[in-house]
């Protein structure tokens, strides 16, 4: 073999080795620990029915983080904040309210918090 061919074989290997080196790339994603009340009744207030779930927000980590609320109460209404910063290692607590009219069936009803 030939020294030429001899070094285009290795520039060959020595391109093709550093095409297959993985990189690594890592991106936080911070967490926080959400704990709310697990039921509660609704009251009657005139023509209202509502009801009021407490939530506490924990951030563990070092980070500040912004938490985003989207709540779906299905035939009730929902009032709760659309967001809210959570400083790091610190609490936020919040209220979700539910709402309906006198008209709502009583009984259970399915409600979605995502964060």
């Amino acid at each position: 073999m030939s020294r030429l061919s001899l070094i285009m074989t290795f520039l060959v290997i020595s391109v093709s080795l550093n095409s297959y080196i993985p990189s690594a790339e890592a991106q936080v994603e911070p967490e926080i620990i959400l704990t709310c009340n697990d039921s509660t009744n609704m009251s009657v207030d005139g023509k209202q029915k509502t009801a009021y779930i407490f939530c506490e927000v924990e951030n563990p980590t070092v980070h500040v983080i912004t938490v985003q609320i989207t709540v779906q109460g299905g035939v009730l209404s929902t009032v709760a904040p659309n967001d809210f910063t959570v400083n790091r290692g610190s609490f936020w607590t919040f209220s979700v309210t539910y709402g309906g009219d006198i008209d709502t069936r009583s009984g259970e009803h399915a409600l979605e918090m995502m964060l």
